[in-house]
């Protein structure tokens, strides 16, 4: 449960100094929520958040040049030595209309605080001068034990705000807490309620834990919930754990382990609108959903399949025509590929995750990557994708017609440089004179 680490010296720092001024004029202050939660756990918080009896207009008073963040929330946002710390005034709250926000709060005092927040592991205070744990809602003993527990009433908590329901898989994995029953029964229940959520926000809660070494638990947690369904807006189960999500180590973009997670729910083969269907679910951004695509294309080329739909398109700086215009690409597979549709797959700005895709796959898309490297380990000297001996401006120069003719014209000469049948510029100039002198 516990995990090695240290304090952030210069931020918690900074953070004590603001508790002790709050201090020295008059109020209570302490650590809240998260920071103290992974100080306990021996995590170094990436930020201290401060809470204090102190109204927003006093901290304001205290700390000139302050801004309020929350004003309707008692929230704010106290800048000092480079660091942003948000000062928050205890609080109770009333009605989540818009299942997100309160629409009011009343100002009250640390126990009163502590009873409104979504679980016992965030409910904790500390006292950094002392170092005094206030514990009012048993996180204390809920870290100890490695338990996610919803603050009083577990419906209650998820319906002030659904998005409480992937918050508590997210600790869960990266903890490796379990949520306790009472907490996961209410969990179930809400989860047709998860549709009332922004997508926006669905897809960044998915994002945090995609980008965590804990992915493969975060996967499996949410779908042993029946979460699975309600994040991706698809109607089939999940199939457990991921296998192609766990192969996945150490860091990632989490377009990464989403591609891991789709083609695993889809037996390997998700259908062509798969992508594009997530990206919808998850508002990805226009870079993040043409990651997905080539990566579940580029996989599906080296494997010989054309079920996933067109493939990946070139990036902008390489000297080629889309990849799904080759022929020699489909539907062979690596070894059918010619050198040159081989090269142009591997010069792909994402080809290097693909390959981690395949090694988190089953034995065979494992030879595959092993296959690859020794292949693509000739062309190390001179680079995978070298720069082309020739350009547009070159056949102009040599009689060519701008247009359509000129594009294929480079492409089949840069095909020939890739294959190794020009070996130069003088050779590759030489070659197009005579491929311009045969078409005309």
């Amino acid at each position: 449960m516990v995990h090695s680490g240290g304090h952030a010296p210069d931020a918690r720092a900074a953070a004590m100094r603001l508790v002790m001024r709050l201090r020295e004029a008059g109020f209570v202050a302490y650590f809240a929520g998260g920071c103290v939660r992974d100080e306990l756990l021996g995590i170094v918080p990436k930020d201290f958040d401060i809470a204090t009896d102190a109204r927003p207009a006093d901290v304001c008073r205290i700390f000139r040049g302050s801004r309020e963040v929350g004003q309707a929330f008692g929230v704010v946002l106290v800048r000092r030595e480079g660091t942003e710390t948000q000062v928050a005034t205890f609080r109770t709250d009333g009605p989540y209309s818009d299942r997100r926000r309160p629409d009011h709060v009343t100002f009250a005092g640390a126990q009163e605080d502590a009873h409104r927040r979504d679980f016992t592991i965030n409910g904790l205070f500390l006292d950094p001068e002392s170092g005094e744990v206030l514990d009012f809602v048993g996180g204390r003993r809920d870290l100890e034990e490695g338990v996610i527990r919803a603050i009083g009433d577990a419906d209650r908590r998820l319906d002030e705000d659904h998005l409480r329901m992937l918050r508590a898989v997210r600790f869960a994995a990266r903890y490796r807490f379990r949520i306790e029953s009472a907490t996961a029964a209410a969990i179930e229940r809400h989860v047709p309620r998860l549709a009332g959520v922004s997508r926006e926000r669905i897809g960044q809660e998915l994002r945090l834990m995609l980008e965590h070494p804990s992915r493969g638990d975060a996967v499996a947690l949410l779908t042993s919930l029946g979460l699975d369904r309600a994040i991706l807006l698809e109607a089939q189960a999940g199939r457990g754990r991921s296998p192609r999500v766990d192969g996945i180590e150490g860091p990632a973009d989490w377009t990464l382990p989403l591609a891991a997670w789709m083609l695993d729910r889809w037996g390997g083969t998700p259908p062509r609108e798969a992508p594009q269907a997530w990206s919808r679910a998850l508002v990805l951004s226009g870079a993040d959903q043409k990651r997905v695509r080539d990566l579940v294309a580029i996989r599906a080329r080296i494997l010989g399949s054309d079920a996933t739909g067109p493939g990946p398109g070139a990036d902008r700086d390489m000297p080629a025509a889309p990849l799904a215009d080759d022929e020699a690409c489909a539907p062979r597979g690596w070894r059918g590929m010619r050198v040159a549709a081989r090269r142009r797959l591997a010069g792909m700005a994402v080809f290097a995750e693909a390959m981690r895709l395949l090694e988190a796959g089953p034995a065979a898309e494992r030879r595959a990557v092993a296959e690859i490297r020794a292949a693509l380990e000739a062309f190390r000297e001179v680079g995978v994708i070298p720069p082309p001996f020739v350009r547009g401006d070159d056949l102009v120069a040599l009689g060519a017609r701008p247009g359509p003719s000129l594009g294929r014209l480079l492409r089949a000469l840069y095909d020939e440089q890739l294959e190794g049948a020009v070996r130069s510029r003088a050779e590759a100039l030489e070659r197009a004179a005579a491929l311009i002198t045969a078409r005309r």
